[in-house]
């Protein structure tokens, strides 16, 4: 009788632990859910482009001289008729003359306004005749020359509106123009002119064009890009959504247009209210139970 009653809390004890072992939660992903939306996504080329004046004119020094004063510096508006230099002959450089007399001064003045892009010589050199000086641009001939492949040229027609951004975030609406005459043998691309209503540039900035390609037309089914998952060779496309508020299944998706943060859905139709995992469903398996955290 003793040794019976030893034995039966032992019993007990291994049964309890067998029943705390069964009852242990299964683990979960957490997850955040989204929504369907309405809108429209345009399909669009990046490309790049760089500014250029294409009126420019050169300033030259019209005899042998010593450059004694500049008025103006790159980037200056000027006035015709403005002057921009003071040349000094070599003749009176080498008389040593006070400022009284006023022989062998050459006042270089400009001739139509425009602006300064390049400023050559300083104060103090020597030139010769014919010596270039500065040059100056006419500032309504500024336009962005755009490098275009050979394979995206039939987007970019003449007169075809586009979106040019510079390196400040500045978004200009520009007109494309006529292209070059010329291609460029080794990348196989071609420049076209495009003209913009803007205040002065440097020439040779650097800026990004976005050029229409094609859009819905009308609005369609948009989720966020962290919603949708591929394959390796992008051919496939999931997302995955709740069919409870616990379980998460693999729904094979189309998609159309995306952009940096959406991508369009073309098919099939997903209700407004159908509860879509954002994040967390990066690998995750088809059938995976999931907690919705906030």
């Amino acid at each position: 009788m003793k040794k019976i009653l030893f034995i039966l809390p032992v019993i007990l004890f291994s049964c309890t632990q067998n029943n705390k072992n069964t009852d242990a939660p299964t683990p979960r992903t957490a997850v955040t859910i989204t929504h369907v939306s309405q809108g429209v996504i345009n399909d669009s080329i990046t490309l790049s482009a760089t500014t250029a004046y294409l009126n420019k004119s050169s300033i030259t020094s019209p005899i042998a001289a010593y450059v004694t004063k500049i008025f103006i510096e790159p980037g200056s508006k000027v006035q015709a008729g403005q002057t921009i230099f003071r040349l000094e002959s070599k003749e009176r450089n080498a008389l040593g003359l006070d400022d009284n007399n006023t022989g062998g001064i050459i006042e270089i003045k400009t001739s139509a306004s425009g602006i300064v892009t390049l400023v050559k010589q300083q104060a103090g050199d020597y030139v010769t005749e014919g010596t270039i000086l500065c040059e100056i641009a006419n500032q309504n001939s500024l336009v962005f020359q755009i490098n275009v492949p050979y394979e995206y040229t039939q987007y970019v027609v003449g007169g075809r509106n586009c979106k040019i951004i510079l390196s400040d975030g500045t978004i200009l609406n520009a007109n494309i123009g006529a292209p070059m005459a010329s291609m460029n043998t080794v990348s196989q691309s071609q420049l076209y002119k495009a003209k913009a209503n803007t205040g002065f540039l440097p020439e040779g900035l650097i800026a990004t064009v976005s050029i229409l390609k094609n859009n819905t037309g009308s609005p369609t089914q948009i989720l966020p890009r962290s919603a949708v998952q591929c394959d390796v060779t992008m051919q496939q496309y999931w997302i995955m959504h709740l069919v409870n508020d616990s379980l998460a299944v693999k729904l094979d998706v189309k998609v159309r247009n995306s952009d940096k943060s959406n991508i369009e859905i073309a098919s099939p139709v997903l209700s407004s209210s159908e509860r879509i995992v954002l994040d967390g469903s990066y690998a995750m398996a088809d059938s995976t139970l999931v907690k919705i955290t906030q």
